[in-house]
């Protein structure tokens, strides 16, 4: 199986918010509307970063993907989503082949 290499990080500043709990941040590809029923990982409060790929992303993307960004809070309350668009390739080289020894 190919190995791909994290794809960069994705990075907030906090909320000014004294309730947040945690952080979502959600992706689509680019032939897809990015919305709160998108799939999304779930970070701490104190997070600023996550490493791409995100839990439960196809590890082999090759096109955009919008990511977006909110808060959560001790009620469940979602903030408004900060997005931004990320080009990504995680699509790795095909294998060498006629691999051969030679005595």
């Amino acid at each position: 199986m190919a190995r791909v290499i994290p794809a960069g990080i994705i990075t907030w500043e906090v909320s000014p918010s004294a309730d947040v709990v945690a952080y979502r941040v959600y992706w689509e590809t680019d032939d897809r509307v990015l919305d709160y029923d998108s799939p999304y990982a779930e970070f701490a409060a104190d997070a600023t970063e996550a490493q791409l790929p995100l839990v439960g992303m196809d590890p082999m993307i090759d096109e955009d993907v919008e990511f977006g960004v909110v808060a959560v809070d001790d009620k469940g309350n979602l903030s408004d989503m900060t997005t931004v668009i990320v080009p990504l390739d995680m699509t790795p080289p095909e294998a060498p082949v006629n691999v051969q020894y030679v005595p």
